[in-house]
């Protein structure tokens, strides 16, 4: 397909996102914060989930590079050594809206940019503002034009009758601020005409390819924002150069300088001016193989903020981090020589290398001395002591953490669901409340009342409050026995609540004993003092068990019995042995998954209507 049929293509993309915007200038809209001031709407999703479905329906080989699609998760896998997947294939570069914080507040200069790259260069661009219905496009070799008609940068040979654009970005550190102004001080002192900051760094490109501007420049910016804007200005006969040091332009590289060809000489001088930050980085990566991801993992968990440190390093193996503005190294190992003491003062946080703000969530992100311990989070308490690398919060600052970290599980599991990057969980469904009856529910159908209630009855491991136990014994006259290390309180209240839902279960027979409960860990001693009560029991079952998930497996298969589990949390780093057939690592739950089903003939599984993690991995044992 020649340039012109992509550029069609792009077009037509752009005009029918146009009308959805302009639509949408006038209404209220949804707004999230991505960062500290960092926006984002329903109307930039909504038109990006559009552009992404037919741009994969008409050329489903092509790789696609949108701002609101791509995850940190997607760094995991890529081997270019940015945050994004961008290489040498076709790829689709979209900015659903460029200039979103415009678009909230109803400013003009809003505007659609799509570009096509090949070889991480555009050879098609399409940016289209459809407040102003004004359409700007370009092809590889063949000009650029705004509404149909040829256009050109300004002829312009001074900085002095010169309009330059910027954009401040979303750093509000006071190095930053500092940075940016400074630059503007240099301007202004050399007696540039005007600055300009229109909002969106792909119109500001435009303009300048429009010759209604002499040049454009910003720091902190990504491919999206300026893919497009890059071909129209080289088409329409200027410069694009990065403006560290005057060399050619890589679209990762987080700078931008477009300027017509007799400004952009003087403005590199002035720009040099201000001296970018001195930053050194030690970069630690598992996505080009120097490091597993267990040792990774070792790494992040004996670093905080603040430590003295010394690291093993060696020169970068990524391309693009050798393109970087400021000197880094590859490393392989770290050593703590003095850890940060944070009960004095917390260490002042800095925006890290490539973000744009400062961080202030230390639920989420590790910041400050260390992040909360999540046994202290769910249990109230944690076995390890002060032997626990992570924070152990007084009671008042714990409800505020646990209430967050709910707020923000809730939030994740929902947008992983919804991205089919976890799929085995629920955003939906059932409340937490009702799990175990479901459960046990599910329990029923699958092996029925006649099996679960053979020999000693069912297992129930790691079993909590016993609310699985009891649903059993109460609505379906099924002994259980369940093994919990800490003795559980359950109020009247709370007895009286499970009771109310058991009313509901009820079939007509007998309510068996009450459930045994063995207050014990689930581990060798446990096995050799009830080695027979294994054998003996219907099913061996784990809700959502953590550690003991795979030993209740095993320990099943071993005395031959039935099992069914709701794996959780994994704890890959306390079981790096762990492999599936093929070799892979299990440190996921889809893996773990994997893992589990792989031990035995015969082992299914099945999904829950609860939210959270909710595939259950069953045997129904030898013969079934």
């Amino acid at each position: 397909m020649n340039h012109t049929e992509y550029l069609d293509f792009a077009i037509e993309l752009a005009r029918e996102a146009g009308v959805n915007i302009r639509a949408a200038m006038v209404r209220p809209k949804n707004i999230e914060y991505k960062g500290l001031i960092d926006m984002v709407t329903n109307t930039d999703k909504e038109v990006e989930g559009r552009i992404i479905s037919k741009i994969k329906e008409k050329y489903p080989s092509h790789k696609i590079l949108a701002e609101e699609s791509y995850t940190p998760q997607t760094a995991e896998t890529n081997t270019t050594g940015s945050q994004y997947i961008f290489d040498d294939q076709p790829t689709w570069v979209v900015d659903p809206i460029d200039g979103t914080t415009n678009f909230v507040h109803g400013y003009i200069f809003v505007c659609i940019s799509i570009a096509l790259c090949i070889n991480k260069k555009p050879i098609i661009g399409v940016v289209y503002n459809p407040i102003l219905d004004e359409l700007y496009t370009a092809t590889k070799g063949g000009g650029a034009f705004l509404n149909g008609q040829s256009i050109n940068v300004s002829k312009t040979t001074s900085v002095t009758h010169s309009v330059v654009s910027t954009n401040y970005g979303y750093d509000r550190t006071s190095e930053g601020a500092d940075f940016m102004l400074g630059n503007v001080k240099s301007l202004l002192m050399n007696n540039v005409q005007s600055i300009r900051s229109e909002g969106s760094a792909a119109v500001a490109l435009c303009l300048v390819a429009a010759g209604r501007t002499e040049a454009f420049y910003e720091f902190g910016i990504h491919p999206w924002d300026i893919a497009a804007g890059v071909l129209m200005i080289e088409e329409a006969g200027g410069v694009m150069l990065d403006p560290l040091d005057g060399s050619e332009l890589h679209l990762e590289s987080k700078r931008v300088l477009g300027a017509t060809p007799g400004v952009a000489d003087e403005l590199m001088r002035l720009l040099k001016k201000t001296p970018v930050p001195n930053k050194y980085a030690v970069i630690f990566r598992r996505d080009d193989g120097s490091l597993d991801n267990h040792l990774w993992d070792d790494l992040w968990r004996i670093v905080r903020n603040g430590d003295i440190i010394e690291a093993t390093v060696g020169p970068l193996l990524s391309e693009f981090d050798k393109q970087r503005g400021y000197k880094a190294w590859q490393g392989y190992h770290i050593n703590v020589i003095e850890h940060y003491d944070a009960t004095k003062d917390p260490f002042p946080a800095h925006v890290s290398m490539g973000a744009t703000v400062v961080s202030t969530d230390s639920i989420s992100n590790k910041e400050g001395e260390r992040q909360p311990c999540r046994y202290m989070i769910n249990l109230g308490q944690c076995h390890r002591g002060d032997e626990c690398p992570f924070l152990h919060p007084k009671e008042e600052e714990l409800k505020e953490i646990k209430r967050r970290w709910a707020e923000e599980r809730t939030k994740t599991r929902k947008d992983r669901v919804e991205k089919g990057v976890d799929k085995h969980s629920h955003s939906g469904g059932s409340e937490a409340s009702e799990r175990a009856l479901i459960f046990v529910r599910w329990l029923v159908d699958t092996f029925g009342v006649e099996k679960l209630s053979g020999g000693s009855g069912v297992l129930d491991i790691a079993a909590g409050k016993g609310q699985i136990a009891q649903f059993l014994a109460e609505a379906y006259g099924v002994n259980s026995t369940t093994v919990e290390p800490k003795i559980r309180h359950r109020s009247k209240t709370y007895a009286r609540k499970l009771r109310e839902k058991v009313k509901k279960e009820r079939e007509s027979r007998e309510i068996s004993r009450p459930p045994t409960t063995i207050h014990s860990m689930f581990d060798g001693h446990f096995m050799t003092n009830h080695g027979d009560l294994l054998k003996r029991s219907s099913v061996m079952i784990g809700m959502h068990s953590d550690e003991v998930t795979e030993p209740i497996v095993d320990a099943a298969i071993a005395a031959g019995v039935a099992f069914a589990v709701v794996p959780c949390c994994v704890f890959s780093s306390q079981n790096r042995h762990r492999r599936t057939r093929n070799g892979e690592e299990v440190t996921n739950t889809t893996t773990f998954i994997e893992y589990l089903s792989e031990k035995t003939e015969g082992v299914q599984t099945a999904s829950l209507d609860f939210s959270g993690k909710n595939t259950v991995v069953f045997c129904k044992g030898k013969g079934e």
